[in-house]
């Protein structure tokens, strides 16, 4: 460290930066009492080149490349160091600039021949200072010896700051509105600065808002930490904007620096050099899980204090008054978030010591962020080179892959006492199981890695587990095993309220089954047990050959052809003609199929010791891998002749992956073949049948460019029949192994007696005596395999991290290749612990021996100031230790048009189209994409932008879904993990599915941007598909004289010919402005050089150029030419062509290229609303009418003349305007597509056109849907496809929209909704949130820059996970998170098998903790004891630092569902995760009754009182003896009550009130009661003091007051919304089988 320390010795570094003094960087250190400044430390980066050692004449190369792009002089020094760059150490140069601000020109050396990468050059200069030097913030730091001299937190004076503006009716603006009071609180309390006297004791007047800044100024300088709530974004932003006007300097730096106000992200940051500015709403959002972040919510969440609320539009109001109430307002505003403040800061303190960085950056961090400065702090002390961020092409790689999560065990539902918290059965000897490749053996001779016969098919054996055991065996229908292994039971459901045939299979202990369940429940055997084990077995003895020449017999059926042909040729050496005998065998596959190929290849070397060539197709994925040998060729035809005589099993493996697929919507598997084909398909139906596997088959037609067309279909789809297949066929390929196994994981039991595979039995139970070794197998996948042909049981991150020592510096390392174990086919270092274990390892050790010295501590009950701060820090290292349903309607920008199409359909179309160029990661399919858009929107501007579509995505996915609906009508189904945005705080924030609440503010588009593109309909082109009988007789007319057309006719010839005797300039230059030539004229030689541009084009012109020579009929300056002549040419001719073209029939000829302009986009205004197309006979002749009608008269002129306008014809006949012209007939039918009065269509061309096009458009549309004088801002739909195309219409020129669905007549679209905007985007309010369980594809798009697109007229996004697993990380690697996670999730299921086998019921375990009681009543000290001696149980068997810590003993607990539950210690301390509060605006008799119902199950247990509690509320209410004031519910106004056109109840209580002449601002809350009656909610709201107890609605509060927040915890405890109302008691599942 290169600075004078003068007098210091001990001080604390509180913030660094950097200054330019002469030019040079100069690091500030800004201690409590002094600066320290660092001259020496320079900026580097390093740069690593192709080879691994570095040469003079590299450093010579460099130099010179940069002293020819004038970047030399940016360069201070160059060094060569060592360092290691992931697992392998090399020489790199390190680049040492002159100024860090010159890092980012000195990049260009990237593109330096010799340079490989360059590394470090984005690291910020003084970051980077803390990274490199040993001196830990916010510590009382030895200067001199360079060490820590205590953890004490530094003492710092802190203050709180917030200031009050004058807030208008709209967003107060810096530029007019000034600054009123600003307000302060520190440890001695607070004060109000203002210019205005009020009657408070807490104020200080000064003379003028001037003199009000240089107070704030003044004041704040007096102090090292300063508290704001939303500073960085409001206070100092507004502060620093009225400084400016009067000319005032914000100079609140330590060393008298301006303030420096810069955008970081979405958000800006308020940096004030040598102080600490703590904002505390990010930190607020990153630690607290709240549904509001605002000040008040906050201190209510944090203390229970209910802080005073004025809305801020009443501000004025209060100041005009001289209304003491605001001086007590501002005070609390300050007090409060001192209070947060005091609160949050030490832990805050404990994260900058940890990552070693300044405490005003670590307030502005993410977990993720922290976790790369603390990785890249450790990379620097052991000499690693950091990784960089990702580019955008390799954070998509990264986003597109996906792996499993964690484990999460649904927890046992119900109330249990005596709890333990942790943070973190079997067989004898002889019985058997079916092992793949083995068939039926003893359990004991099962190996690891095995795969047996389970209950979903062949599931891997991953743990074996041995016991030496004396006592009772339980036989069950001869399977022994012990009395608490578990055995499944299927049972009929018999409830007059559930289907007859639904079943419920639960496991139920053995020992269980001698007494009460003996006989009611049924074994589930597997028919087919010993028939597999049998196969098995014969397979495992068979010749692989056979086997081998089966597979490629199916192989060849799907994907294969022989050819046989004679070639004559001409033998020179011989002088005659000879004939070529060609044999050749060919089979054709994607690319991708790497298993497929690899087999192909295997079978071809292993059968005929040949090695198959492979020809790729040119521009696609398709290859052929072949074999031209006649002896093979015929060794292989005979092989098919017999092919009835080999293994069918075999024979449909191949024919399965090569024709099959997996349908993971219909959950089966199918092959399709074509009509040709029929005797194919019913050979492969005729080997099912031998193998027993039931099928659907059945025939589909289809039309496909205008032929119809017929494939016969094979389906399997039942899960017996899915699982036979697996068993006994199953595909070549992992993948579509994988997406096999996952439809039958999914695929239900219900019916598990009436499958093929399963049979049931009755049971039968006996005891018996055993002493000996007892086994268990552990599987992956569902715990379930068949013991004796019956169904049996089977029996964190950062530890797993350092046990296994994953970290990408470590992984697939060639030192222990072949010594370290595998783990999803990767392995990890041995012989070097990885960067991201050693930091780990460092941080867990530190929280453990704090845990190990607070529990001493607490033991001498010494809880002091120093216990309190280790808790801090131990609760810091603690801290740093997925799309869219097929049915939603996506906006789609293809060249053509903007196509609003169903994702699902659309997606799953083109990957149709395009299979061969599809990409597969895990079960995900990605199709990459060219020239498709998509709208978009920035998050930082809040403009919508048109952004490129990069990827189209899909795969299966099975869990919770959620259909959203929102007040405007649009609704959206996503996954649960995928993400819609909220606007919350004056922010623009992602919430997932699991995280959108009833209330939130969606966003939405309101102004969509313009493709603002000139549309020219090519006519000829567009009606290429169109009915032959209906332009059989169309004329295309080109106006070109017949010379013209005879010189083309020779320049075309001779440019073939490659003979240019003669030149017509005009016709050459004809086809240059075409496209299909280039020419250059030498003009000494007098010649002229032409070249070809598209040999395809070039050809495909010359025949339609030739067809209207022979066909055209030529008159004076035109030809005409049948257009049935030259349309199958069109498609590859340039749209110039038909420039001087007309095109039509008897009735009328129109421009051939159509122009998309104002006059003819109102024609489809008026047409697409009221128009009708119609042929008919009349005298013998086709009439193609054209018509629109019911307008009114005032608008029937304009129409008329619209017609004649455009098209030239059009005439009022009664109720119509109309006209007979069969090409605008067949432009409106085929092109535009309008016309249908059942199925509404506006032409997608249209949304492509520019602002004033569609505003034509929608003026006509508007004019002619007028039916009467009234105004037209509401319209009735009854296609949800025609009403998005709609809303978007509306939307490109700044129209926004709702919709509401009305019964039995479709939707209602209504104009200019009175929502909350900001700038392009509209605010759309969650109305309703319905979960669902969905199963089949689900699709989502990769967007350039934004990554977030349009469905339903919603926005979009994706999202992500883990800080391995995260795509923008330094130190990212998929395969460490995924094997992070599937680790995890093996020590989990693990750890619950162990707790259950000694004794333990575990109710709910995750990541987070594990619950379980006894499984007897015991005495807590007993109960305790039994935890303590399972832990070390446990601990001796999980591995390295993992560890299981006994956490509490629990009184009483509720468990909901997963991540859902309450718990309550013996000191009456409540434990609380995922179950959702009562609102704060919510009625009181709502919070009432769930605080009763919480009290009266966690602190007495009863849930009869809970129960009653609930009813006698109910009962209450009924019998009016509630009161009034219990009923008031209380809601805030989002916006002007102006702006609103909706029937919320409170927005109608506003606008009475409004009525009556009282003032109603945004953020006022209205108060109101639900009376009864038949109206509506809003309509039957009313002010308290109007209603009387009799009136109100007592159902209402039942249903949406009294019952929401109860509920689920009483249905988790046996009790029904029914009997809680009393309405008939209903029985849980649970009572009915007890």
């Amino acid at each position: 460290m290169g600075m004078s320390m003068g007098k210091i010795k001990i001080d604390a570094l509180i913030d660094n930066t950097y200054k330019t003094i002469e030019d040079k960087a100069v690091i500030y250190l800004y201690l409590i009492n002094s600066i320290l400044k660092d001259r020496d430390f320079k900026p580097y980066f390093y740069v690593e080149l192709h080879k691994e050692k570095v040469e003079n004449e590299d450093i010579e190369k460099i130099k010179e490349f940069l002293l020819k792009n004038d970047l030399l002089k940016f360069v201070e020094n160059i060094e060569v160091v060592k360092k290691i760059i992931l697992r392998k150490e090399k020489e790199v140069i390190k680049i040492i600039a002159t100024h860090p601000q010159k890092v980012p020109k000195l990049r260009k050396i990237k593109e330096c021949e010799i340079v490989k990468e360059i590394y470090e050059h984005d690291i910020p200069f003084a970051k980077r200072y803390l990274i490199d030097n040993e001196i830990i913030p916010m510590t009382y730091w030895d200067f001199e010896n360079k060490k820590p001299v205590s953890i004490e937190i530094p003492k710092l004076k802190s203050v709180a700051f917030d200031m009050e503006v004058y807030n208008r009716d709209t967003e107060p603006n810096p530029e007019r509105d000034p600054i009123l009071m600003a307000s302060f609180w520190d440890e001695n309390g607070g004060k109000v600065i203002t210019y205005k006297e009020f009657n408070h004791p807490n104020i200080e007047v000064v003379k003028n808002e001037k003199e009000l800044i240089k107070k704030i100024i003044e004041t704040l300088k007096e102090y090292d930490v300063i508290y704001t709530y939303n500073g960085d974004n409001f206070d100092f932003p507004y502060l620093k904007a009225r400084a400016k006007i009067y000319g005032i300097d914000i100079n609140l730096g330590k060393d008298g620096e301006e303030l420096k106000i810069k955008r970081g992200g979405m958000e800006y940051r308020s940096y004030i050099p040598g102080r600490v500015h703590i904002d505390l709403y990010p930190i607020s959002r990153r630690l607290l899980k709240l549904t509001k972040y605002t000040l008040e919510d906050v201190v209510y969440n944090l203390f229970g204090i209910e802080k005073l609320k004025i809305p801020h539009t009443k501000i004025v109001d209060y100041w005009a008054n001289n209304d003491k109430t605001l001086i007590e307002y501002s005070l609390q505003d300050a007090k409060y978030t001192y209070k947060i403040g005091k609160y949050f800061f030490p832990l805050e303190v404990m994260f900058s010591r940890i990552v070693n960085q300044t405490p005003f950056e670590i307030t502005r961090m993410s977990s993720g962020q922290m976790v790369e400065y603390l990785l890249m702090k450790r990379a620097f002390k052991e000499n690693m080179i950091v990784p960089n961020k990702p580019d955008e092409e390799e954070y998509r790689r990264r986003v597109l892959t996906t792996y499993e999560g964690g484990y999460v065990k649904e927890p046992e539902k119900g109330m249990f006492e005596d709890i333990i918290s942790m943070d973190f059965r079997c067989h004898p000897k002889g019985t058997k199981v079916v092992v793949k490749g083995k068939g039926i053996v003893n359990i004991e001779d099962v190996k690891e890695g095995n795969y047996v016969l389970g209950i979903d098919g062949w599931q891997k054996v991953k743990k074996v587990w041995k016991y030496e055991y004396e006592g009772e065996l339980i036989n069950v229908n001869g399977l022994k095993c012990t009395p608490n292994h578990k055995i499944p039971l299927r049972y009929k459901i018999k409830h007059k309220k559930i289907n007859k045939n639904d079943y419920l299979v639960r496991d139920i202990y053995a020992k269980s089954l001698l007494t009460k369940f003996k006989g009611e429940g049924k074994l589930i055997l597997c028919k087919d047990f010993e028939t597999i084990g049998n196969y098995e077995k014969y397979i495992n003895d068979m010749d692989e050959d056979f086997i081998l020449k089966s597979e490629l017999i199916g192989i060849l059926l799907a994907e294969g052809h022989l050819l046989r042909r004679d070639i004559e040729y001409f033998d020179s050496s011989r002088g005659k003609k000879r004939i070529s005998h060609q044999y050749r065998v060919e089979i054709t596959v994607n690319e991708d199929e790497k298993d497929f190929i690899e087999k192909i290849k295997y079978i071809f070397k292993k059968l005929f010791n040949y090695e198959l060539y492979v020809r790729r197709k040119k521009g696609t994925k398709a290859i052929t891998l072949g074999c031209a040998k006649k002896d093979i060729y015929l060794k292989i035809e005979e092989i098919l002749k017999n092919k009835e005589k080999y293994l069918p099993n075999a024979i449909l493996r191949g024919f399965f992956e090569g024709d099959g697929y997996v349908n993971t919507v219909r959950r089966a598997v199918v092959v399709n073949q074509g009509t040709n084909n029929y005797d194919k398909i019913k050979f492969i139906a005729s080997l099912l049948d031998r193998l027993g596997i039931k099928y659907s088959f059945y025939t589909y037609s289809y039309e496909e460019r205008g032929k119809k067309l017929k494939r016969y279909v094979i389906e399997i789809f039942s899960k017996g029949d899915l699982i036979k297949f697996s068993i006994l066929i199953s595909f070549i390929s992992r993948r579509k192994n994988n997406l096999l196994n996952e439809i039958i994981r999914q695929k239900t039991l219900y019916k598990i007696g009436d499958y093929g595979f399963y049979d049931l039995d009755d049971v039968c139970v006996s005891l018996e005596s055993y002493k000996g070794e007892v086994y268990d197998l552990t599987l992956e996948g569902r715990p379930y395999y068949f013991a004796n042909g019956i169904l049996t049981h089977n029996s964190l991150y950062p530890s797993i991290i350092i046990s296994y020592n994953i970290s990408p510096d470590t992984l697939d390392c060639e030192c222990c290749k072949d010594v370290s174990e595998k783990i999803l086919g990767h392995w990890f270092c041995k012989k070097k612990e990885g960067l991201i274990p050693k930091t780990l390892r460092n941080l867990i050790e530190r929280r453990i021996n704090i845990k190990r010295r607070m529990k001493k501590m607490a033991e001498i009950g010494e809880i002091n100031e120093e216990y309190n701060l280790l808790d801090y820090e131990q609760k810091s290292l603690k801290i740093l230790a997925n799309s869219i349903l097929p049915d939603e309607y996506l906006t789609i920008i293809e060249e053509d048009g903007i196509k609003v199409v169903k994702i699902g359909e659309y997606i799953d179309d083109l990957m149709r189209k395009h299979k061969d160029k599809i990409k597969f990661s895990g079960i995900s399919e990605i199709l990459e994409t060219k020239n498709l858009k998509t709208f978009s929107f920035d998050k930082i501007t809040k403009k919508c932008e048109i952004k490129k579509v990069k990827a189209l995505i899909r795969h299966p996915y099975f869990g919770k879904a959620y259909k959203i609906k929102l007040r405007s009508g649009r609704t959206i189904k996503v996954t649960r993990g995928h993400s819609l945005f909220k606007y919350e705080n004056g922010k623009i924030v992602e919430v997932k599915g699991d995280d959108v609440r009833f209330g939130d503010l969606i966003v939405v588009p309101k102004k969509l941007t313009c493709v603002d593109k000139e549309v020219v309909i090519n006519i000829p082109k567009r009606l290429i598909n169109a009915d032959e009988e209906e332009i059989k007789d169309l004329v295309i007319t080109k106006h070109k004289d017949k010379a013209f057309f005879v010189k083309l006719k020779k320049t075309l010839e001779d440019i073939e010919n490659n003979k240019l005797k003669v030149i017509f300039d005009d016709c050459i230059l004809y086809l240059k402005e075409l496209g299909l030539i280039d020419y250059n004229i030498i003009k000494k030689i007098n010649k002229v050089d032409i070249k070809i541009l598209d040999e395809e084009k070039f050809k495909a012109y010359k025949k339609y150029f030739d067809t209207v020579i022979e066909h055209g009929n030529f008159k004076k300056g035109r030809c005409n030419i049948q257009y049935i002549k030259i349309k199958d040419y069109i498609a590859n001719i340039p749209d110039k062509e038909f420039e001087d073209c007309e095109i039509g029939a008897y009735s009328g000829k129109i421009n051939a290229l159509l122009k998309l302009d104002e006059k003819l986009a109102k024609f489809l205004g008026f047409f697409v609303t009221r128009g009708r197309l119609k042929k008919q006979k009349l005298k013998g002749e086709t009439v193609y009418e054209i018509s629109v009608y019911k307008s009114l008269p005032e608008y029937q002129k304009e129409i008329a003349e619209t017609f004649k306008e455009v098209f030239g014809a059009g005439s009022m006949v009664k109720d119509k305007v109309t006209m007979d012209n069969k090409i605008v007939y067949l432009v409106l039918k085929y092109i535009f597509k309008c016309g249908d009065k059942d199925k509404k269509h506006i032409p997608e061309e249209l949304f492509l056109a520019s602002e004033s096009v569609i505003k034509s458009f929608l003026d006509g549309f508007l004019k002619a849907k007028k039916n009467s004088h009234k105004g037209t801002s509401t319209f009735m739909a009854k296609d949800e496809k025609y009403l998005n195309q709609l809303m978007i219409l509306f939307n490109l020129v700044g129209i926004p929209t709702r919709f509401t669905p009305v019964k039995n007549k479709g939707y209602k679209l209504t104009l200019n909704p009175k929502y909350g905007t900001v700038k392009d985007l509209m605010l759309d309010e969650v109305k309703e949130i319905e979960a669902f369980e969905y199963s089949g594809y689900v699709y989502d798009l990769s967007v350039e820059d934004n990554e977030n697109f349009l469905v339903n007229n919603i926005y979009a996004h994706n999202s992500v996970y883990g800080y391995l697993a995260f795509p923008r990380a330094r130190f990212y690697s998929r395969e460490c998170a995924e094997i992070v996670t599937y680790l995890g999730r093996k020590y989990i299921l693990e750890t619950v098998k162990e707790a259950e086998k000694f004794g333990f019921k575990v109710l709910y375990i995750d990541t987070d903790g594990f619950y379980a009681i006894w499984k007897e009543k015991i005495s807590k000290e007993e109960l305790i004891k039994k935890a303590m001696e399972f832990v070390e149980y446990i601990n001796s068997k999980l591995p390295g630092t993992m560890e299981l810590e006994f956490e509490g003993y629990f009184k009483r607990g509720i468990f909901v569902t997963k991540k859902r539950y309450a718990l309550i210690d013996e000191n009456g301390r409540v434990t609380v995760k995922g179950l959702e509060f009562v609102r704060r605006d919510w009625s009181n008799i709502a919070k009432i009754t769930q605080r009763r119902v919480l009290e009266a199950l966690l602190v007495e247990g009863s849930i009869e009182k809970a129960k009653k509690i609930i009813q006698d509320v109910i009962k209450d209410l009924r019998e009016k003896k509630i009161k009034k004031e219990d009923l008031i519910i209380y809601t805030q106004l989002t916006k002007d009550p102006k702006e609103y056109k909706t029937t919320a109840p409170h927005v109608e209580i506003a606008k009475k009130l409004m009525r009556e002449g009282k003032r109603i601002k945004v953020g006022d809350i209205i108060g109101y009661i639900i009376v009864k009656g038949t109206k509506s909610i809003s309509e039957r709201a009313k002010l308290p003091e109007e209603v009387d107890i009799d009136d109100i609605d007592v159902n209402y509060y039942i249903d949406n007051q009294i019952l929401p927040p109860v509920l689920r915890i009483m249905e988790a405890v046996g009790v029904s919304k029914n009997e809680l109302k009393k309405e008939g008691a209903q029985l849980t599942l649970d009572k009915f089988f007890k």
